[in-house]
């Protein structure tokens, strides 16, 4: 990957500041998708109902990335649906900075699911989406499991 040349302009997680605190990244497009319940200006005591939907598609691997959140209720839960489990270094060059490349590669090195990554945007961390794992990025605790071949993040506000 380093005889590659790098033509990436904007990094999509090299940015001064985030929308949100924890995104599921899209390793082939760059599309970052925002785990966060609340936007940055809302707050839990805040009065709420419905839902909030937010959809993508990877065309290199097929998958299908679908979250879906109810502040109200202060959770929420992203599906990945994989296709053909590809990832494309020709792709992540000309989307990411070789340093993010580097992390990217280093934190899915192994794993079953390659094609997406979690991002704490205010720790500047990646982690590998991995069954069975929980952790908490910022406000939110984020649970993953994984069941024929499609993965699911249930999405929990715990606060910090």
């Amino acid at each position: 990957i380093q005889y590659i040349p790098n033509t990436s302009e904007s990094c999509p997680t090299c940015q001064e500041s985030y929308p949100a605190q924890a995104f599921l990244v899209c390793v082939n497009t760059g599309e970052t998708y925002s785990l966060d319940v609340y936007h940055t200006d809302e707050s839990p005591d805040d009065e709420y109902g419905g839902m909030r939907l937010s959809f993508g598609y990877d065309e290199i691997s097929e998958a299908s990335i679908h979250v879906t959140s109810y502040p109200g209720e202060q959770d929420g839960y992203a599906e990945i649906f994989r296709g053909r489990r590809i990832v494309s270094a020709h792709k992540m060059k000309s989307v990411f900075c070789d340093d993010c490349i580097r992390e990217i590669l280093n934190t899915i090195d192994g794993q079953l699911l390659e094609e997406v990554v979690l991002f704490d945007a205010e720790q500047k961390a990646f982690y590998p989406v991995k069954d069975e794992e929980t952790l908490q990025i910022g406000s939110y605790g984020l649970a993953v499991s994984y069941d024929s071949g499609d993965f699911r993040i249930d999405i929990e506000y715990v606060s910090e």
